[in-house]
């Protein structure tokens, strides 16, 4: 089925709050393009980064999955409005590029750039840089 509103990428936070069902922390837009995800109205793309830089808050026990990280992950690869995409050297190249602090956050946002979709984030140094547009 091809989605009806277009590609979108997440930021991990915003991937993370929709895992741990901490819908709140969510901004209305963000919760409501992830709830069209989920009826596989759009897609989402989920950068593998993003997925490494969960690992991390699972190991400090800052997040939680409703399920082992691996059946988790295979279970947004096979849902119809996500789709994980693998880190290219392209993004790499382009993350050099990139002002952020975080290399998390350079190699999510050159995805987001090569992809030319919008971010979903709030994270306020992207967010006030204008070099993607993003969504909250």
């Amino acid at each position: 089925m091809r989605p009806k509103s277009g590609v979108f990428v997440t930021d991990t936070h915003p991937l993370g709050y929709y895992a741990d069902r901490r819908f709140s922390k969510l901004g209305k837009r963000a919760r409501g393009l992830f709830d069209d995800a989920d009826e596989g109205n759009l897609l989402i793309c989920v950068p593998t980064i993003v997925l490494s830089e969960l690992t991390i808050l699972l190991q400090l026990e800052r997040l939680r999955l409703p399920l082992a990280f691996d059946k988790w992950c295979r279970d947004i690869d096979a849902a119809s409005g996500f789709f994980i995409e693998p880190l290219l050297w392209t993004d790499v190249d382009e993350m050099r590029q990139l002002p952020f602090r975080d290399p998390f956050d350079r190699m999510i946002v050159g995805t987001a750039k090569r992809l030319r979709a919008p971010l979903i984030t709030k994270d306020v140094e992207i967010t006030d840089s204008g070099l993607v547009e993003t969504v909250w």
